[in-house]
């Protein structure tokens, strides 16, 4: 911005011309002094590149606005504690809203613990943490898998990468008798008595943010 002080050193610059510039300027001026420059928030965002789930209360206003411009959709839905709370979930048409905000609950439970957490979209376990150095899978279950050739598939799967250290958790816990046929089974009501007996005696850690596609680290 021209400087109001030295505008009078500007060629070519005479009589009614330089009048009415430094007029401008000086409003300018004025509507700077008037609305002062707005601060930016420099509060932290609660958005994480690549979640998929948000519980809703734990959002701004903004961000709730923000994402439902995109691909996400708010759902009701029962929580670890067996509450119903409103969630914000990105859409996808291979899984379901149950299954997408059970999965970063989880790990949002275990991230306390540990930050070796992964989780996948694959053939591989829905979640994979560590324990001391030793790897535990977890595979989350919303429904009946009806090809049980493909759910002993999984199951032979599991028990060659993992061995005993793998189990089923169930999002109805009417499920839990069908699966421990074919495993060790918990449902949302025992699943964190669980995680907490594996990291017995290790200290809980703060901070740690893993986002859906398996990334951890401490922000």
């Amino acid at each position: 911005m021209v400087n109001i002080m030295k505008i009078d050193l500007i060629p070519d610059i005479e009589g009614e011309t330089l009048r009415k510039l430094k007029e401008v300027l000086e409003g300018i001026t004025n509507l700077k002094k008037q609305y002062p420059e707005r601060k930016i928030d420099k509060t932290e965002s609660n958005l994480k590149d690549g979640q998929k789930s948000y519980l809703k209360e734990k959002l701004k206003e903004s961000e709730v606005r923000f994402l439902l411009t995109t691909t996400f959709v708010e759902v009701r839905n029962a929580s670890l504690d067996g509450k119903k709370k409103d969630y914000l979930v990105s859409y996808d048409k291979n899984e379901s809203p149950s299954h997408i905000i059970c999965i970063q609950e989880v790990v949002d439970f275990i991230k306390k613990f540990t930050p070796y957490i992964q989780t996948f979209r694959s053939v591989k376990p829905d979640i994979v943490f560590e324990v001391k150095g030793v790897e535990y899978a977890v595979e989350i279950e919303t429904g009946k898998i009806n090809n049980l050739k493909r759910l002993q598939e999984k199951v032979k799967n599991l028990k060659k990468y993992y061995g005993d250290n793998w189990f089923f958790l169930v999002t109805d816990r009417n499920l839990r008798s069908y699966y421990k046929k074919f495993g060790v089974t918990y449902s949302k009501r025992n699943i964190q008595g669980k995680i907490r007996k594996l990291f017995k005696n290790c200290k809980k850690i703060k901070n740690l943010a893993v986002n859906y596609y398996g990334h951890y680290g401490l922000y």
